[in-house]
């Protein structure tokens, strides 16, 4: 039976998803954007580690607080440093041997072609592709899903001035009266006209000021763990919160810390596209500097948003249920919260447009090449049409459903991207670098098809305990991910946590 204390896998897995957003924010449009090439262009290291930390923060503030709450402050600092610590270490492999390479993809390709030969090298690259198209498009589903979220109570209030009455908190989508599917035909019929663009530099120029947005979201959460805190009382015992007491419990420990993995695991994402974020770097011998601090930025930015957040909507002034988006803890007609969900609406929706042309380019470059290459528009309407129509039968037929499936795909994808397929280039990398030089000259042989840079001064003779902890270390990393796609799988209570009722 299972644990009534645990959370549902619908809870689990809605809140995981928000993460997703945080991967594709602003990661394409370093995809689509031209970087100017002239030394005075470039750009600096502090605008480097903003554009890292701008890549990988993003609307996951709204779900946060949430992961908190099931994990508790201690295992969120831990679990915070760790998960920051291992994706730093994977998207510096990538770096470190990207060369001048731009594309994940192609590295992939490289090093399997070196390691183990033509055919699993093209497996491999493929499996990366496909794993790239499945986050993409799972994004673009929760997107959607999202983007209607925050507009329904928005219009429901508009509605209200000409006294038509409908409950925003019902947002299930139904034909017989106004409802999220009503709402999600008036998105997708102003979407399609920017999802048919060839050129998106004009979103892409306008999803940049997005960061302001996301600030504004972070100042608040900021400001009501601040003011929460000098309102309540708190203590560390494992009772349930009592609405309207002033007395609040919190928990140093939680119920289910293995939530927060999986939304540590995609929210510290940008491996696919850090070769764009840092290519344009002034002085590219500082990257590896750069990638860490961008990398402590954001992991800070998680722990401190998080902690905050979970204290901040803990409070008296707040439902006692915790909610997975903080946004559901206030009413339609808060004018503030209002303004907050308008400007959410109008950030996700410029990077709609631009996530669906990556799923575009992605697919059609890489297995539809000839419509890919086609001048005409008729395959851009046609793509766009079946996208828009399928994510409103998602939303429609799979609305219940849809966090546990895009979930997983989430999960997968962070196991195959972060944790598998870093590492593993990385170990091939080692063996070629201790290998004995008549060994290299045979591995050599088809450098000019595989030029992984690979010269004899790099070569450092073989230290078996140092190879035992390089190899122990990466399988540990693989293992991590393994156990934290597990852990999205079922929740497990580490602690024994009994969260009693407060009589």
């Amino acid at each position: 039976m299972r644990d009534d204390n645990l959370i549902s896998e619908e809870e689990r897995d809605t809140v995981k998803l928000d993460t997703m957003r945080d991967q594709t924010v602003n990661k394409i449009e370093n995809l689509i954007e031209e970087q100017p090439d002239s030394e005075h262009k470039k750009n600096s290291s502090f605008q480097t580690v903003f554009s890292i930390w701008n890549t990988m923060i993003g609307s996951s503030i709204v779900s946060i607080p949430y992961n908190v709450y099931y994990a508790g402050i201690i295992p969120t600092i831990f679990l915070g440093l760790l998960y920051g610590f291992v994706c730093y270490l994977t998207c510096a492999v990538v770096v470190r041997l990207g060369g001048k390479e731009d594309d994940f993809a192609v590295i992939v390709y490289k090093y399997l072609l070196y390691g183990f030969g033509p055919k699993t090298a093209k497996v491999g690259k493929i499996i990366q592709i496909i794993f790239n198209l499945a986050i993409n498009t799972g994004a673009t589903f929760i997107y959607f899903l999202i983007i209607n979220q925050n507009l329904f109570p928005c219009i429901c209030l508009f509605l209200k001035l000409f006294n038509i009455e409908i409950d925003a908190l019902d947002q299930k989508p139904r034909f017989d009266r106004f409802s999220l599917i009503y709402c999600a035909l008036i998105v997708a019929a102003i979407e399609f006209p920017l999802t048919i663009l060839k050129e998106l530099r004009l979103l892409s120029k306008f999803n940049s000021y997005g960061i302001y947005f996301v600030s504004l979201l972070l100042g608040y959460v900021i400001y009501t763990g601040i003011r929460t805190m000098a309102i309540d009382s708190f203590s560390c015992e494992y009772k349930e919160n009592v609405d309207g007491s002033k007395l609040r419990y919190l928990y140093l420990f939680g119920e289910s810390p293995g939530l927060l993995t999986g939304t540590l695991s995609l929210g510290l994402f940008c491996h696919s596209v850090v070769l764009q974020l840092i290519k344009n770097n002034r002085k590219p011998e500082n990257n590896q500097r750069d990638l860490f601090l961008g990398y402590t930025c954001v992991t800070l930015t998680y722990i401190i948003i998080g902690i905050f957040g979970y204290i901040g909507f803990s409070g008296s002034e707040y439902s006692s249920k915790f909610q997975g988006n903080w946004f559901l803890f206030f009413k339609s007609d808060n004018y503030v919260i209002l303004v907050l969900r308008l400007l959410n609406v109008i950030q996700l929706s410029s990077i709609f447009p631009i996530l669906i042309y990556a799923v575009r380019t992605q697919l059609l470059q890489n297995f539809m090449n000839k419509y890919y290459k086609s001048k005409s528009r008729l395959p851009l309407i046609i793509f766009s049409i079946s996208i828009l129509l399928l994510c409103i039968i998602v939303l429609y037929f799979c609305y219940d459903i849809l966090p546990n499936l895009i979930g997983f795909v989430g999960a997968g994808t962070a196991l195959v991207l972060v944790y598998t397929i870093a590492p593993l280039i990385n170990m091939i990398n080692y063996y070629i670098r201790h290998q004995p030089r008549e060994e290299l000259d045979k591995l050599n042989e088809n450098k000019e098809q595989i030029d992984l840079s690979i010269n004899q001064d790099e070569l450092e003779p073989l230290v078996p305990w140092k190879a035992f902890i390089f190899y122990l270390s990466m399988m540990l990393i693989i293992l991590l991910g393994i156990v934290t796609f597990i852990l999205q799988c079922h929740s497990v209570n580490f602690f024994g946590i009994k969260i009693e009722k407060n009589k």
